[in-house]
């Protein structure tokens, strides 16, 4: 009589890919549209790995304190007419940086509600 012995030996082996990559803006608004005077916050997020990112906001070509820039979030409180203007926000890890761009235009508090 045969007899037939088989042994199986399994090795699982888990493999775990991890891109690095430098910030990728997600599809943010390009105009910033308001009333002065309002305040409100915009999504202006970048995804990276490592996902630890540094935002930088410019006027121009220099560095602006107008808006307040962190967490993928660009918070604009009491907006005047003077910070109307082209800017761009830029996101930087340790692989690299990307800039999204917009503009920021400011009605007259004044104008816009007697013209309502």
């Amino acid at each position: 009589m045969w007899k037939y012995e088989f042994w199986y030996w399994y090795i699982v082996l888990t493999l775990r890919y991890s891109e690095t990559v430098g910030p990728v803006f997600q599809p943010s608004t390009t105009l910033i549209d308001m009333i002065e005077g309002e305040s409100k916050t915009f999504a202006m997020q970048a995804v990276a790995n490592p996902t630890s990112i540094t935002y930088t906001l410019y006027k121009g070509d220099q560095q602006s304190s107008s808006f307040t820039a962190s967490n993928g979030k660009l918070d604009v409180t009491n907006i005047q007419r003077g910070a109307a203007g082209n800017y761009s926000l830029k996101a930087s890890n340790s692989i690299g940086s990307a800039y999204h761009y917009f503009q920021v235009k400011v009605k007259c508090k004044w104008y816009y509600k007697t013209t309502l």
